[in-house]
């Protein structure tokens, strides 16, 4: 006879269960995806963090590259080396910008990011500063770059925020030089912010020589970035072009800005990618769990 299951293992299980509901959403795109066999997401781990990066393949996530293309790298921009993903480390010939996206879409959730640079720079960057990104919230179509948010990974400017493609968001400051977090200023205040496309970080905490970790907050139309476990940037009212801008001729390599009375809608969703711009670097994890009271 099958014991019967106690209330005290059922409750782990569906919270977990819940969680991935709750990041997920109701987004008919990424549910499309997994009823066509498309890897989807895993289930989450005991601490309700959700492991993208499974150590082995990139399975769940696909590459985009200026001139390649979707899931065309001949180059191997970007690869699996000892259960990380390294990017530019084992490339031959000329790099090329781009990125690593998820398959699928995610809103209201927080995300962990494990990263360290590597040694190798690729031309034109050679003597610039090492350069990449964390993107999120990316919609419409494969570009470079696309429409999103973007989390900068940049040596001396990693937190920075960036609107890609058309994005923009507003971003306040009270009067000790801390970031607001979780909520705006007055509705008067607010009203008086103007949309903006970059906003810098509040702090150097990144280390340039090892590990770092960078977590975000992606709370509706809002987000939040913290380096190190400080809060550097956040972000409300994040917006995009609507409609999205159209997909370029191949092998274009520009931003599309909109035109001044283009109409916007919340960005609220949408994929996760990592870019590559010319940097070696190496990520040991990249995990991502439902929201809580403390977030």
């Amino acid at each position: 006879m099958r014991a019967p299951v106690s209330r005290s293992v059922l409750l782990p299980i569906m919270a977990a269960v819940a969680g991935v509901v709750a990041i997920l959403g109701n987004n008919p795109h990424a549910q499309g995806q997994s009823a066509a066999g498309q890897p989807g997401v895993p289930a989450p781990g005991n601490n309700g963090w959700i492991q993208l990066f499974n150590g082995r393949n990139l399975d769940g996530w696909y590459t985009f590259l200026s001139k390649s293309g979707k899931n065309s790298d001949p180059a191997g921009l970007i690869r699996v080396d000892n259960g990380m993903i390294h990017i530019l480390g084992n490339a031959t010939g000329a790099a090329e910008p781009g990125y690593l996206a998820t398959n699928q879409e995610f809103s209201d959730y927080r995300l962990r990011l494990e990263y360290k640079w590597g040694t190798q720079r690729f031309p034109p960057r050679q003597e610039m500063k090492r350069d990449n990104g964390l993107l999120f919230h990316v919609v419409g179509p494969d570009r470079v770059w696309p429409t999103c948010m973007e989390f900068q990974i940049q040596e001396t400017d990693v937190g920075d925020a960036i609107g890609v493609g058309g994005a923009t968001f507003t971003n306040y400051l009270i009067e000790n030089g801390l970031p607001l977090w979780p909520n705006p200023p007055n509705a008067v205040a607010a009203a008086a912010r103007a949309a903006q496309r970059r906003a810098y970080k509040l702090g150097d905490f990144e280390n340039r020589d090892g590990w770092n970790v960078l977590e975000l907050i992606a709370r509706g139309d809002k987000a939040a970035y913290i380096v190190n476990g400080r809060i550097i940037n956040t972000m409300f009212k994040l917006e995009r072009p609507d409609p999205l801008p159209s997909p370029p001729p191949p092998g274009t390599f520009q931003n599309v800005q909109p035109a001044a009375n283009t109409r916007t809608s919340p960005l609220d969703r949408g994929k996760i990618a990592l870019e590559v711009e010319y940097a070696e670097t190496w990520v040991r994890s990249i995990a991502i769990r439902p929201l809580n009271d403390n977030d």
